[in-house]
Parts: structure tokens; sequence; C-alpha cells
């Protein structure tokens, strides 16, 4: 699989907890003042895109608050095939205050090597994938994996759905 996450201490909390074929990638993600909300910029997508297009499993696992959010939205309308993977907020905030959080941070690096593992292994299609909610997207960026992905593909699709969890790393 190749985990996508929010940030570099998001990553080193996965690459320890899993060891994923194809990597862990920082979505770099930030605020849009102009539009109101987080992005994920083009090249990333575009990366992610070419990865699910040659087969690997693309896994989002991200922050359970507004940035993770609406970056994991950005993924699932642009790359429909990815799996996602959850950490609720009671597994993955921080307990006390550390150098760069205050205690009640919300984080995937604050999950437990297992509550990562776990939320990993049972990753799962977006509720929205392959229902055209992909083909929304904001004026400035052309669909990287969409219809014509899956209209190529739809037995690719459902298999890598349908995968087990052994089979995601």
């Amino acid at each position: 699989a190749l985990i996508v996450v929010e940030g570099s201490n998001d990553q080193r909390a996965v690459e320890r907890a899993v060891a994923p074929r194809h990597g862990c990638r920082i979505l770099k993600g930030s605020y849009d003042a102009a539009a109101g909300h987080y992005d994920v910029p083009d090249v990333v997508i575009a990366k992610l895109a070419a990865a699910a297009n040659d087969g690997a499993r693309v896994v989002v696992l991200t922050d359970s608050d507004v940035a993770g959010r609406q970056m994991r939205g950005v993924v699932v309308r642009e790359v429909p095939s990815a799996l996602h993977a959850f950490l609720g907020t009671h597994l993955s905030s921080a307990k006390t205050d550390t150098a760069t959080h205050k205690a009640g941070n919300v984080g995937v690096e604050h999950a437990s090597v297992e509550d990562i593992r776990t939320a990993v292994a049972q990753a799962r299609p977006a509720a929205s994938a392959g229902m055209g909610l992909h083909l929304v997207t904001r004026p400035a960026r052309t669909p990287l994996c969409c219809a014509t992905y899956a209209a190529q593909s739809p037995a690719r699709s459902t298999a890598r759905a349908r995968s087990s969890a052994a089979d995601l790393l």
C-alpha cells in the first residue's frame, strides 16, 4: 500500500507502526483562505493518481479534524479508488502537553502503534467511491483519476476494494 498522511509527524508514526510496500507520503495540504477550506497541491494529487493507476493501493489516513476531513475529501474526488483508514478522536488525541502540541490536540501522530495498524488493516473504500462524486472538482483542477480510469478497469477497482487487510501492506 501507499499510505497518505497529513504531515511529517504522522508519517513517522505510521512508519513506526507499519512498513507499507509503496511507502508513506505527505499530503502537504494548506489552508486556502480565498476558497475557505484546506486543499492539497495538484502535484501531490497527480502523484497519488499515478500510483493508483499503476496498481498501488492508496490508503488515506488523515487526522479526524476539519483539515483532515477536507483534505480526505479532495483525495476522494480525485483518486476515487483510494481506501480510507480512520482513527477516531478518542484514539488520536494527545494525552499530555508536548513541545509541539497541547493535550487534546488531534493527530495520527498521537495514536498508538496498535491503533494505527488496526486502522490501516480496516481501510475501506469511500462511501462515494465510483458514484460520480469525484467528478465534482474545482474549476482549476482537471480530474486525474476519474471515470476514465474506472471505466477502463472496473474489475481492478472492485478487486482492490475487496482485498483483505493482509494484502494492504
